[in-house]
Order: structure tokens, then C-alpha cells, then sequence
């Protein structure tokens, strides 16, 4: 989870899209046994951790930062594995936890990782680990981009229909892709980003999105220049899915004032920020401008005298969305 900076970007974002710090938190270079990390807890949260495992023994097999989060891969005999977060004070635990625990009890309770254990006297939790193939690894190994923005624009939108307010830091590492099965981790409050008041949540999330992959892209296409060419016909499909999914004329408009509003502070970074700034800027206006002129020529479309049932404003009918995903793939 990221901690905004002081001009309203996300840390993790602004460092993301320096040339030398994109790369993700390495992992440890050796694993560490359990019992070593648990005696370096303070003892309250030891006896705790403990507790909560049992008897169950464990390795610490990778350890990784983000967003004022410190976070450790348990591998238990068996194979089963956790993941344990402890947050500084400035990061929103209990958002956090608030989130994960309303989904565990709904009928969503797999979108989000389950809570094992929470100690919120120490601003930890343990975790389920739902996996590390996110949406960049994902794609990099084939999956067909337009199955993987439906079932990622399904999933946004039923937390959005469950909870009422947006993801909040939703970009594409938190979005873990396994099959047709999608999971998203690390939920925000939405003015973690400076969301305004009252933004459709789709507008909020999307914006977001827009702005980490423009603002990854050069870093995507040092590692695999058709890697950072499909993140963006990606961020194309998704658009084009919340377009269809929301109520509001003005959705690209919006989604274009919102992801200015994190481009900007790249502006005020570093000399090697600025270069970002200027692809990010001129790669978010083409991703929105096409998949708004997309939106445009699916609006025009030839329309036939014939009888449909009527749906409430704003939803959008999914057999004829992933049919026209299904059309569009044989083109």
C-alpha cells in the first residue's frame, strides 16, 4: 500500500517511475527461521504471533516494503504460505483491515486476502497469500488481455456495488491474476489519493490505473517492449469497460482531470521524473482518446428495430460486453 507524498503522489508511484528504483522491493537473499523473526518481535505481538500459528513451524522466505507497510512470506511445512504485515503509523491499517474483514463476511469473500489473524495493538496482520502473478506477469505470459480486463472490470465493479466507494490504490500490482480468477490486494481509503468527494468510484480507481501503467510504460518497455505495448491496449479495454459500466456522460473527461491530477506531481520530481512526466502525459491523452473514440464508434452503431428488455441506467449488459470482447479478439 502506498503513502502519499507531500504534493498528493503516491510514493510508491513517483519511485516506481524513476529509471533506477522501479524495480519491486527484492526479496531477501537467504530464507530466516521462524523462530528468529518471532524473537525479534516486541514481545506483546510475539506471544500473540505465536498463538495464532501454534505449532506450526515456518521460514521467513521474503521480505519486502511498501507504501509504509513492512511485509514477510511465512512458508510452512506443507507448502502452505502467509503473509505478514506490520504498517507504520502513517499507513490507513485500519481502512485496511475495516475492508478485509466487511468482504470476508460478504458474498465477496474471495476478491480480497482472508484475514488469519490481526493484532491491532501493533498495526499488524496475517495474511493469506493469494499469490505473486499480478497483472504485468500475467499478461507477460499470454493471458488474453481482453478475458483479463472483463473479469478485472467485473471484479472493480462488484466491490464497487458491495462497499460504495472506490479501491483506492488500484493499480496493476494489486490486481493478482490466477486463470479466470482475479484477487485484489491492499485496499485504500480513496482520499489516501486525494480522491475529490462524491468522484464515481470508477472514475477514482480508473484514473489511477491510467496514471501507473503511462507512468511505468518506459520501465515496462526497457524490460519487454510488448510487455509495455499490451499494458497499454489493457488500460485501453479497461476503459472501455467502465465507460460501459458507468452512469455519467462526462467518464473520460473525468478519468482524463483525475489522472492529471497524479501526473503533475511527477512534474516536481527529480530531472529523470520529468522525461516520465512527458511520456506518462503524452501516452495517458492516447490510451483515454482511443478508448473514448472506441466507446464513440460502439455508441454508432447500426441500431435494429428489435425488442430488448430494459435495464436500469448505468449497468451494463454483460452477455453483449463479453460478447463484443469475444468479436473483437477474431478481428
Amino acid at each position: 500500500m502506498a503513502q502519499p507524498a507531500a504534493n498528493g503522489v503516491p510514493n510508491y508511484l513517483t519511485l516506481r517511475v524513476a529509471f533506477t528504483a522501479l524495480r519491486p522491493a527484492s526479496a531477501s537473499p537467504a530464507s530466516i527461521e521462524g523462530q528468529h523473526f518471532l524473537a525479534s518481535l516486541e514481545p506483546s505481538l510475539q506471544r500473540q504471533l505465536r498463538t495464532a500459528l501454534g505449532s506450526e513451524t515456518f521460514r521467513v522466505t521474503r521480505t519486502w516494503k511498501g507504501g509504509g507497510s513492512r511485509c514477510l512470506l511465512f512458508e510452512f511445512e506443507g507448502g502452505r504460505r502467509a503473509v505478514f504485515k506490520q504498517a507504520n503509523s502513517a499507513s490507513p491499517f485500519e481502512y485496511e483491515l475495516s475492508m478485509l474483514t466487511r468482504l470476508q463476511a460478504s458474498h465477496l469473500e474471495g476478491l480480497l486476502p482472508r484475514v488469519i489473524a490481526a493484532f491491532p495493538d501493533s498495526r499488524a496482520l496475517l495474511l493469506e497469500f493469494v499469490g505473486s502473478r499480478d497483472t504485468r506477469a500475467a499478461l507477460r505470459a499470454g493471458s488474453d488481455r481482453y478475458a483479463a480486463a472483463s473479469a478485472i472490470a467485473d471484479a472493480l465493479h462488484a466491490y464497487h456495488d458491495e462497499t460504495g466507494v472506490a479501491f483506492g490504490d488500484f493499480h496493476p500490482a494489486n490486481v493478482i491474476l490466477s486463470g479466470s480468477a482475479v484477487r485484489f490486494i491492499d485496499p485504500a481509503a480513496p482520499a489516501w489519493h486525494e480522491a475529490p468527494p462524491g468522484e464515481d468510484p470508477l472514475v477514482t480507481d480508473l484514473a489511477l490505473w491510467t496514471y501507473s501503467t503511462t507512468a511505468n510504460f518506459l520501465w515496462d518497455a526497457r524490460r519487454s517492449p510488448r510487455l509495455a505495448w499490451r499494458m497499454l491496449l489493457l488500460n485501453v479495454t479497461l476503459l472501455r469497460e467502465g465507460h460501459a459500466a458507468s452512469s455519467t456522460t462526462t467518464f473520460h473527461a473525468q478519468v482524463r482531470a483525475q489522472a492529471w491530477r497524479h501526473l503533475r506531481g511527477l512534474w516536481r520530481g527529480w530531472p529523470r521524473d520529468k522525461v516520465v512526466f512527458v511520456a506518462a502525459t503524452v501516452l495517458s491523452l492516447a490510451v483515454i482518446e482511443v478508448a473514448k473514440l472506441g466507446a464513440k464508434c460502439s455508441d454508432s452503431a447500426p441500431q435494429f428495430p428489435v425488442q430488448v428488455v430494459a435495464q436500469p441506467q448505468g449497468q451494463c449488459n454483460e452477455s453483449e460486453r463479453h460478447r463484443r470482447g469475444a468479436a473483437s479478439r477474431h478481428h
